[in-house]
């Protein structure tokens, strides 16, 4: 399950790059962003409580990650139409 759970966070790593790259946040959603994150806050402070340390690696991980790819949506968001 370490491995999988370890693996899945590297994954997050995909958006932020691509951001990066593009210089465009694309279909990336910061409401979804910053949800995530909220989320994986909450099992940081959880995995802190029970001391699971790889659930608090892999959520500690997956905060900064997505953190990283909000300021990389905000610095590139998309233009907002005047429609």
């Amino acid at each position: 399950i370490a491995v999988i759970l370890c693996g899945a966070t590297g994954m997050l790593l995909q958006s932020p790059y691509e951001i990066w790259k593009n210089k465009s946040s694309g279909a990336v959603d910061a409401r979804y962003l910053a949800t995530f994150t909220v989320s994986a806050g909450f099992w940081v402070i959880y995995a802190a409580g029970i001391k699971d340390w790889v659930v608090f690696g892999s959520n500690a991980t997956a905060v900064v990650i997505m953190l990283a790819t909000l300021i990389l949506w905000f610095r590139y968001k998309p233009a907002s139409s005047s429609t």
